[in-house]
């Protein structure tokens, strides 16, 4: 093998595993952010925000479905409930935080809520949910 040759198998190879290490920091990242959502988010949006706002609600107030990622993104009659990324352009905090409107109607949330809220849209929102028809039951309460 020349010299150029080895070199560029050095280069291929070295960038092979640079690549390799990057796949994985983002699937490690990916992995806590979907932790994040399942064990911070989607709790909260089930015990506040189902009954008005998803697929099996009598009616979905202001046009917003909350339970799949798809809809949550699109919003309702007022714009997007979440902008990836944009805290301040998602809707759902303005609503959560009693500015645009009060969400949930029966009293705020908690300033930890608020601040996980803030913290997941802020990371980029990462949604599991492909699309989810819910049937609340009486139990489904956070921990």
């Amino acid at each position: 093998m020349t010299a150029m040759n080895r070199d560029s198998f050095t280069f291929m190879i070295c960038s092979l595993m640079l690549q390799l290490a990057l796949a994985s920091r983002i699937s490690v990242a990916e992995d806590a952010n979907t932790e994040f959502f399942e064990k911070k988010i989607r709790p909260v949006l089930i015990e506040y925000c189902y009954e008005c706002h998803a697929g099996s609600s009598k009616e979905i107030k202001g046009g917003l479905r909350l339970d799949s990622r798809e809809t949550i993104r699109q919003g309702g009659d007022s714009g997007a409930g979440i902008v990836p990324g944009e805290p301040e352009r998602s809707l759902i905090i303005s609503a959560i935080n009693y500015e645009s409107s009060e969400m949930p109607p029966k009293g705020r949330l908690s300033a930890i809520i608020l601040a996980d809220f803030q913290k997941w849209i802020t990371d980029g929102a990462v949604d599991p949910r492909d699309s989810e028809t819910v049937t609340l039951s009486s139990n489904s309460k956070i921990d």
